[in-house]
């Protein structure tokens, strides 16, 4: 009688402890590397865990945002993170600690083999760097029992954004009547040439002349001068007209772009003017002359 009482309690005890040890054997795969698409960057993640009776799977994040490892001053709010399932609506009411229901078991018992979409709506004002933040998953039967857990520490980078445009790609720079007969010449832009620069890093901006003037018959010296720039632009070519060669020239710079008030980034600007002369002492032979300057955005 004592041997069968032994039996009984080592059997039951198995029984127990079955769906213990499947639904524990809750893992996480990476399917894919963070992508980004439009304003939003996707990373699709495989949940798989094995459970012999019904249940729920909630998601749950452990941080107050999703910071910024670079920088942790900075962050993202969890408004912006979504967790979607085969095209589905996605969840994106996460709070702090707030479990969120995403996915019940609808009859799918055993073996299973999830993917869900984590996504992040980014905007140009995010700062750049390496972002992370803990999820916990949870896992319960129908009586809201805990039976598996596990923690995703979801990553992702935020790129960093540096633009150069330029109010005019080719400049057409044509001596006035007055000065084509002069020896020496010399002739300015009528208009100045505007540059626009927007980034999410401090940066600074050089420009070098990739062209030259040997065995050309039409010979002439440019130059460059910074006129304006907008107050926060650091400039360096400001007071006097600087020659151009092919050594990079730094001609500013500033601080990223950030607009706190609005949220976003600015685009902010520099006026340029070029000066060629010609030779001294000679007339400039009639003709014209492509010359080429090339400017690098340096971010930092």
């Amino acid at each position: 009688m004592k041997l069968l009482k032994i039996i009984l309690i080592l059997f039951v005890n198995i029984i127990l402890s079955i769906n213990y040890v499947f639904a524990n054997n809750l893992r996480f795969e990476k399917i894919s590397q963070s992508q980004k698409f439009g304003n939003k960057i996707i990373q699709t993640v495989n949940l798989s865990f094995y459970s012999a009776c019904p249940w729920r799977l909630y998601a749950q994040v452990l941080d107050f945002s999703i910071t910024n490892q670079t920088n942790p001053n900075f962050n993202i709010p969890l408004s912006r993170f979504e967790i979607s399932n085969l095209g589905q609506i996605p969840f994106s009411n996460f709070e702090n600690s707030k479990p969120v229901e995403i996915k019940t078991s609808n009859n799918l018992l055993g073996a299973n083999s999830l993917n869900f979409n984590f996504g992040i709506n980014t905007q140009d004002y995010d700062k750049p760097g390496f972002y992370t933040c803990d999820i916990k998953f949870t896992l319960t039967d129908e009586n809201e029992n805990i039976i598996a857990q596990n923690i995703y520490n979801y990553n992702f980078e935020i790129s960093e954004i540096a633009k150069l445009e330029f109010s005019n790609q080719l400049v057409n720079l044509k001596i006035d009547k007055e000065n084509i007969l002069q020896k020496n010449t010399k002739q300015n832009l009528n208009m100045p040439l505007t540059l626009y620069i927007t980034s999410n890093k401090d940066w600074r901006l050089y420009v070098k002349r990739n062209s030259n003037d040997i065995n050309d018959n039409l010979k002439i010296t440019p130059f460059i001068k910074v006129l304006n720039a907008t107050n926060e632009i650091n400039t360096y070519l400001k007071n006097n007209f600087t020659i151009l060669n092919n050594d990079e020239i730094l001609i500013a710079s500033g601080k990223a772009t950030f607009n706190d008030a609005l949220k976003k980034l600015d685009k902010q600007y520099i006026n340029l003017d070029y000066l060629i002369c010609g030779p001294k002492d000679k007339f400039l032979k009639p003709g014209s002359k492509l010359e080429e300057f090339e400017y690098r955005l340096e971010t930092y």
